[in-house]
């Protein structure tokens, strides 16, 4: 342009001068068609582009910047940016940002309209390094915010289903509630919420499916260390040449075959926390003494080392056998018996608070009609022979009852015929429901079969329950196989 504005000087006269005039000509046309050109690439441009001078005067605005924020270009061409932010259309300036500290700057801005912008400001500099010109790109966000707040919305959603899921499945694996309309029932869950509150050892007795672990549970989960960890032990399943280093740990080369950085035991794992033992009156005696001094000092030493580690651990014991009786055999120390027992909690057996029978029969069913989509009920037979049935496995074969004929069920009314047998044909007198006439030999049979099962039930192990009935395990798997065949009856579970 100075070229230009150098000729402009010189007079109006002479070829020369024509020709020069012409050359202006030419080059002001090819200005102007390149700005027409610039002018076509802004407004190709599907972002929108807002450019000011050096001072925040609006120079240009593009299309997409008219059609993002619904203000047209003769509206604020030549006016300072900031009036737009002083009439509420724009939340705040880039430019300004841009000004002040004479770098790129991004920002979000709040349009009146309600939208949401991105904006990129640059500045473009002279040959003085002074700020020329700013220029805003601006990108619409609204419906990517919106998105991503539908996401966010969306997941927590699909949190919120997983949790309820999860809860549903632990529920039903693993209920942590226990709920009773029988007053001693009641009276004893009044016991267990006030011990809860205290780190007092607590033994849980009763038969085997009561809910002992259920209500190890319950006093864990409202209790101080509910944060902590509940670590279930079950003495009966651990060999007893390894419960020393199961309990108390053991440290690296204690004895052939150790891990070769040591181990932790069960009650350091506990620590903080709640240790659960179960079956504790299986708990070998020569055991039982360091057992007494971890219940005492709340603290143990490793195996292979002269170290003592200190704990914090609360302890639930249980059991399904009468200690006093196995203090009498010499099988359970007296003083460890009166250390477990200071607050002795027995759960009653299922046939003692019949009442709790239909509507935790009801519960079971309810869940799993949740898990799976089903909407299957009882016909009223099947409670009646419920009420019969005397349940030696208690809660845990009820539950197991109802989840078989469920599963097995093809219609939506569970009926009687749908039980398993020793259920359906068991009397109220305790006696085998004996169908026709019957050969002395199979309704002996019959009688034989249903106290085998009953034992079963009620110890949960072969070798428990043929003791139970004075026999030895190898002839209570063979008359329970012999029964099976002859009678064609359905295995005991």
């Amino acid at each position: 342009m100075s070229k230009i504005e150098n000729q402009l000087r010189k007079p109006f006269c002479g070829k020369e001068t024509c020709e020069a005039y012409v050359g202006i000509v030419d080059e002001l046309k090819r200005a102007n068609k390149l700005a027409k050109k610039l002018d076509i690439v802004l407004d190709s441009s599907y972002d929108g582009i807002y450019i000011t001078d050096g001072n925040a005067i609006t120079m240009r605005v593009n299309k997409a910047y008219e059609r993002i924020t619904g203000i047209k270009q003769g509206a604020i061409l030549g006016k300072n940016i900031n009036v737009l932010v002083e009439q509420g259309i724009i939340s705040k300036a880039c430019t300004t940002l841009v000004l002040e500290n004479k770098e790129a700057m991004t920002i979000q801005q709040k349009l009146a309209s309600g939208k949401v912008v991105l904006v990129t400001g640059t500045p473009i500099f002279d040959e003085n390094n002074e700020i020329e010109m700013v220029v805003n790109n601006v990108r619409d966000v609204t419906e990517l915010l919106e998105l991503k707040e539908a996401l966010k919305e969306n997941e927590l959603k699909m949190n919120l289903y997983n949790s309820e899921l999860e809860q549903l499945r632990r529920k039903m694996n693993h209920p942590s509630e226990v709920f009773s309309r029988n007053v001693k029932m009641k009276k004893l869950m009044e016991s267990a919420t006030r011990a809860a509150k205290h780190d007092t050892t607590v033994l849980i007795s009763g038969e085997t499916g009561v809910g002992k672990e259920i209500m190890a549970k319950f006093i864990h989960q409202h209790s101080d260390r509910c944060n902590e960890k509940l670590v279930k032990v079950n003495c009966s399943a651990i060999p007893e040449n390894l419960m020393e280093s199961e309990f108390f740990g053991y440290e690296k080369g204690a004895f052939t075959g150790a891990n070769v950085n040591g181990k932790i035991g069960l009650f350091e794992e506990a620590n903080g926390g709640t240790i659960f033992l179960d079956e504790i009156g299986e708990l070998p005696i020569n055991l039982q003494s360091k057992m007494l001094r971890v219940l005492q000092e709340q603290e143990l030493q490793r195996v292979g080392s002269v170290e003592t580690v200190k704990i914090n651990v609360r302890v639930i014991a249980a059991t399904n056998q009468d200690l006093m009786q196995r203090i009498e055999q010499g099988l359970f120390r007296k003083d460890l018996f009166y250390r477990l027992n200071i607050i002795p909690l027995h759960v009653l057996a299922l046939r003692d608070r019949i009442e709790d029978l239909i509507p935790l029969a009801n519960d079971f069913l309810e869940k799993l009609n949740l898990l799976y989509g089903e909407n299957k009920k009882f016909a009223k037979e099947v409670y009646k022979s419920f009420g019969q049935y005397n349940w030696p496995g208690n809660i845990r074969e009820l539950r197991n009852v109802i989840e078989r004929v469920f599963v097995m069920t093809e219609g939506q009314l569970i009926q009687e015929k749908d039980l398993p047998v020793e259920v359906r044909t068991f009397n109220a007198d305790n006696t085998v429901a004996l169908e026709g006439e019957l050969k002395l030999k199979e309704a002996v049979g019959k009688l034989e079969y249903a106290m085998i099962q009953d034992a079963f039930k009620a110890y949960g192990n072969v070798r428990d329950a043929a003791r139970s009935l004075g026999i030895d395990g190898s002839t209570f798997v063979r008359k329970r196989t012999k029964y099976l065949r002859e009678l064609s009856l359905e295995p005991v579970e």
